[in-house]
């Protein structure tokens, strides 16, 4: 393990901030503590010794019943007894999230890797009544213990009493304890050797393990500082340690990564910065210091592929080589059955712009691109400066049921169709036809036409069945669809979309797939077409022809900074659709939302219940067409028991959707997206969760690493 020498000063952090949610009245009286896990240290308060009155100064402390290197845990009081003025200066960094303080709450994260002194945290008050001690209770969140574990069920006991030393209470933020901590100047030896990329621990992104990256990471813990937004931070990966995981890093085949709880969840809380702390000061820790897999920036050696080398034969491209792709490379079974293109976790495709380079899967053929959060599978444009539609896209043909086209292919009555551009025939009558596994995978700039009037998606899903895996997918700032699915019964998990140059996801010609956690996100830019999160279609010509396009959709959220021409959901030529979970929101006062089209597909929403959406919100200018038409689309969204509602445009919603770079779509708690409105449809596909869209609720601390974080790119 390598470790970073700027030492002298960083050893000992406490930071505190606001948490949770109190009135303002006296704190309800807590529930009986746990009994102290064995090798956990017990919490209690150390409370001034002094006789107090209104208008004194008094100190409440922090302390464990042994020596521990990391402590998170709130500290409530009565404001109408105590008013907190700040905290005195100590060794160790004490910050302080006011945001809380005039209800009553605090949240402290302490710090020190050889052990908190006693006590930990001397926060200061100002006595407004006699019996101040009343209301005062300690709510323990999680004890790193001296072999670096964190416990979450944490005993407490009574309070003490204890002289403190008279000291003007400060008010200090990051910037100012990153002045008092970090050495101005003096030796620090690189954690890696130039151009081996970021490691775990260095969250500043600065090449080193530092005081500054546990100011950082333990300011976000507490509440102070945003998880997602900030361009030179990486909290979600290189932030997030503990637990260690051992013995991997996050490489294919890591069951359990680093930072991942046993739930799969990820956090950023004390525990982190403990570990990176001890790094800091020179104490080697494991996964602290290394390499994030996949972020070596060393050059690859480069293989060009040519339209004759479309693979007729089992292949395996390898994460060391980039593959730069001429022309269509097409995956096909005609001279030998299953063959499988594997492609690497880490592995990046780079298509060639002036032949406008795809990748086409032929039916009986497999692609496995099986990446993971820290190494996903990169296809994207072979160009300095790439641009919207520079490559063709990835094109997946499937066995899967269509709704019309020719028959041939030895299909009796099945209808088949040819893919836009020359991808091949694609139907049949296998719904759970398994065309591979895409996996952590990103698509960039993709979608350019083959010729006049073609409009390929950046990824087409054609005729693709229901064994095909499709999870933790990114399409982003195609120039058309971002994703298009034609027939057949593909299904999608966490799915992003960002900045298509037309729709989101369309699908026509009888998708009866779905998709759960679609996250789309249109910029402020001035769109290209008529741009709509779903365009859904069954089949123009015979809106009745079966199988139907009637796809299954849970949890969606789509933010639109600009105004499309179209309707961002537009469900036409006789789809049905059941939706559950939708959160729409366009900034610009003439986003426009629903529009349902044609006498089919208006017998979907009024008679034949095949067109549904429920538990869902909408916040955009023009919720519906006002046209009068075949339906009313308002009364049909409003539709009593469905639970769906209306905001304003502005309504608080997301957390912090407009940031440019790296915005935050996790949902606001304790606004109309927080809490589940309704049940996803009846398929043991979905997952039910607490909340309406794609992403989760930002915890108390907005420490909580949402699903698409560490990943994806392009925003």
């Amino acid at each position: 393990m390598r470790c970073c020498a700027r030492m002298a000063r960083a050893a000992l952090l406490v930071l505190t901030g606001a948490l949770g949610a109190c009135a303002g009245g006296t704190a309800p009286e807590p529930a009986p503590p746990p009994a102290a896990p064995a090798g956990v240290p017990a919490l209690g308060l150390v409370l001034d010794a002094r006789a107090a009155r209104p208008g004194d100064t008094v100190a409440i402390g922090l302390a464990a019943d042994a020596p521990v290197p990391g402590v998170q845990a709130w500290l409530r009081f009565d404001p109408r007894r105590l008013r907190w003025l700040g905290q005195a200066a100590t060794p160790h960094l004490v910050m302080v999230n006011a945001g809380g303080a005039g209800e009553g709450r605090l949240r402290l994260a302490a710090v020190a890797h050889g052990g908190l002194p006693s006590p930990a945290a001397d926060l200061r008050f100002q006595v407004l009544a006699d019996d101040w001690t009343a209301g005062l209770r300690l709510e323990p969140e999680e004890v790193v213990t001296r072999d670096f574990l964190a416990h979450r069920t944490v005993a407490v006991r009574e309070a003490t009493r204890a002289a403190f030393a008279p000291a003007e209470p400060l008010r200090l933020d990051a910037a100012a304890w990153l002045a008092r901590l970090e050495a101005p100047s003096g030796p620090a030896r690189a954690l890696a050797l130039p151009g081996d990329g970021q490691v775990f621990g260095d969250a500043n992104l600065n090449g080193l393990v530092t005081v500054g990256d546990v100011v950082i990471v333990t300011n976000t813990a507490v509440g102070n500082a945003e998880l997602l937004t900030v361009a030179s931070r990486d909290l979600p990966v290189a932030g997030d340690v503990a637990p260690l995981n051992l013995p991997g890093l996050g490489e294919a085949g890591d069951p359990l990564p680093p930072g991942q709880e046993l739930d799969g969840t990820r956090r950023i809380t004390v525990a982190d910065a403990t570990l990176i702390s001890a790094e800091a000061a020179g104490d080697d820790r494991a996964v602290v210091g290394e390499v994030i897999p996949g972020r070596r920036l060393g050059v690859l050696p480069r293989v060009v592929l040519q339209p004759a080398d479309s693979i007729v034969a089992s292949r395996v491209f390898r994460r060391d080589t980039i593959y730069e792709i001429v022309g269509t490379l097409v995956v096909t079974s005609a001279l030998a059955p299953n063959v499988t293109l594997t492609i690497e976790a880490g592995t990046r495709l780079e298509f060639d712009p002036p032949s406008n380079g795809r990748l086409v899967v032929r039916r009986a053929a497999n692609l496995v691109a099986n990446g993971t959060r820290l190494q996903p599978v990169v296809f994207t444009c072979k160009a300095a400066l790439p641009f919207p539609g520079c490559w063709g896209g990835v094109h997946l043909n499937g066995f899967g049921l269509l709704n019309n086209g020719s028959t041939g292919d030895g299909f009796v009555g099945a209808p088949e169709k040819d893919g836009i551009g020359g991808t091949g025939r694609y139907g049949g009558v296998v719904d759970e036809d398994d065309s591979g596994t895409l996996r952590f995978v990103r698509i960039e700039w993709a979608g350019r036409p083959t010729a006049a009037g073609d409009t390929a998606a950046a990824l087409q899903l054609l005729g693709v069945g229901s064994g095909t895996t499709l999870e933790f997918i990114q399409v982003a700032r195609s120039l058309h669809d971002g994703v298009f699915a034609s027939g057949g019964r593909a299904r999608v998990r966490n799915l992003v979309v960002s900045d298509p140059g037309r729709d989101a996801l369309g699908w026509s010609d009888g998708w009866r797939g779905a998709v759960q956690q679609l996250l789309v996100r249109m910029g402020a830019t001035t769109p290209r077409g008529g741009r709509s999160v779903l365009r859904g279609a069954s089949y123009d010509v015979l809106p009745n022809a079966i199988p139907r396009s009637a796809p299954e959709l849970s949890h969606v959220t789509a933010w639109i900074g600009s105004a499309p021409a179209g309707p961002l959901i537009r469900l036409a030529d006789g789809t049905g659709v059941w939706g559950n979970g939708f959160a729409v929101q366009g900034s610009a006062p003439g986003a426009f939302g629903v529009v349902v089209d044609g006498a089919a597909t208006c017998a979907n929403a009024t008679m034949n219940g095949l067109l549904r959406l429920t538990g869902s919100v909408l916040a955009v200018g023009t919720p519906f067409d006002a046209t009068a038409d075949c339906l009313d689309e308002q009364a049909w969204f409003l539709t009593p028991g469905r639970a769906n509602r209306l905001e304003a445009v502005g309504a608080s919603l997301l957390a912090t959707p407009a940031a440019p770079a790296f915005p935050d779509l996790r949902v606001v708690a304790g606004s109309p997206l927080d809490g589940a409105a309704a049940s996803p449809p009846s398929d043991p596909f979905f997952v039910a969760f607490p909340w309406v869209g794609a992403v989760e609720v930002l915890n108390p601390f907005r420490a909580n690493t949402p699903w698409y974080a560490g990943w994806t790119t392009g925003w």
